[in-house]
């Protein structure tokens, strides 16, 4: 979980712009889910709950998540690239859409049918 976690935080470092959330989206469906899955399965593990250092890293991966998608739409806005009063929900949301998408990306969901579920989350990126 530690290297995972690691090697998340490097790629979201990455990420800058409102195309890099949409590209981060589109590589949930290309990869089944890869870019979520362990997290995703770790957090809704009872058993991997029930350890508080695992739950401890799982909810501050989560949250990391969070801000990183607040910060970039907070630049958005400011550069004037995005209309949005609460950037702190537009960022939950993504951030559960993006686990929702990477679960069902994982489940075999059709590359069709997620990519349609991406246009949807992204909809409010303009």
């Amino acid at each position: 979980l530690d290297h995972y976690c690691a090697a998340q935080n490097d790629s979201l470092a990455q990420l800058e712009t409102l195309d890099d959330l949409k590209a981060l989206f589109a590589s949930a469906v290309e990869s089944a889910g890869a870019p979520i899955c362990l997290v995703l399965s770790t957090s809704t593990d009872e058993r991997c709950l029930e350890r508080p250092a695992v739950a401890l890293k799982t909810r501050a991966h989560l949250k990391r998540l969070e801000g990183v998608f607040g910060r970039v739409l907070a630049r958005a806005v400011a550069e004037g690239q995005l209309e949005c009063s609460d950037t702190d929900t537009l960022a939950r949301y993504l951030s559960m859409c993006l686990l929702g998408i990477g679960a069902m990306a994982k489940a075999k969901g059709s590359k069709r049918g997620l990519s349609k579920l991406v246009q949807f989350a992204m909809a409010p990126l303009g």
